[in-house]
C-alpha cells in the first residue's frame, strides 16, 4: 500500500492539503484554548529591604564633587535606578606623606577634596550578593558612582542594612 495514492490521498483516506488545513485549525484551537483556560500567572512579589552604603571618593577637584547632589538618582548603564544619593560630605583631601625621619603623616591637600557619598537603595532580602544595577556592592570594592551628571570611581566604605 502506498502512502500517497494516485488521487493524492494520504493512506487512501484524506487529501494531503486537507490534512494540513485541518492540522492548522486544530493547533490554533488548542492555542486559543490554552490561553483562555490556563491559570493566570501572577508575578511573585519579592521581599526587599532598605540598604544604605557609603562610597568614598578621594582627591578630586571641588567642582567635580559639587556636581554630586542630594536626591540624584544612580544610573546603571543608560537607565536610572531606584537608588539615590541620600547625603554627601566633602572634606579636605587627605594625602599620605613621609617625613625625613620616616614618619608617616596625613596632611590635607591644598586643592583636592575627598567625599563620602551616602546612597540609599532597595535590595532583595533573599540574596547573598548586594547589587546595584550590574555592580556588586561590597566594602573595600571599587564602585563606579554614576548619575546624570557625574561618573567617578570610589571605594565602598560602609554598608548598613
Amino acid at each position: 500500500m502506498k502512502i500517497i495514492n494516485e488521487k493524492g490521498k494520504l493512506f487512501g483516506i484524506i487529501n494531503v492539503i486537507d490534512l494540513a488545513v485541518l492540522l492548522v485549525i486544530v493547533l490554533m484551537a488548542g492555542a486559543i484554548g490554552y490561553k483562555v483556560l490556563s491559570p493566570r500567572i501572577q508575578p511573585q512579589s519579592v521581599e526587599t529591604r532598605d540598604v544604605t552604603f557609603v562610597v568614598k571618593i578621594t582627591l578630586k577637584p571641588r567642582h567635580y564633587l559639587d556636581a554630586i547632589n542630594k536626591g540624584d538618582k544612580i544610573v546603571s548603564g543608560i537607565y536610572e535606578t531606584d537608588a539615590y544619593i541620600e547625603d554627601i560630605q566633602i572634606n579636605p583631601g587627605q594625602m599620605t606623606a613621609t617625613t625625613a625621619d620616616g614618619e608617616i603623616r596625613y596632611p590635607s591637600h591644598p586643592t583636592l577634596y575627598d567625599a563620602y557619598v551616602r546612597i540609599k537603595m532597595k535590595a532583595r532580602a533573599d540574596t547573598t550578593v548586594l547589587k546595584l544595577g550590574v555592580q556588586e556592592v561590597r566594602i573595600g570594592a571599587k564602585y563606579q558612582l554614576k548619575t546624570r551628571k557625574v561618573d567617578m570611581e570610589g571605594i565602598v566604605d560602609n554598608i548598613e542594612f
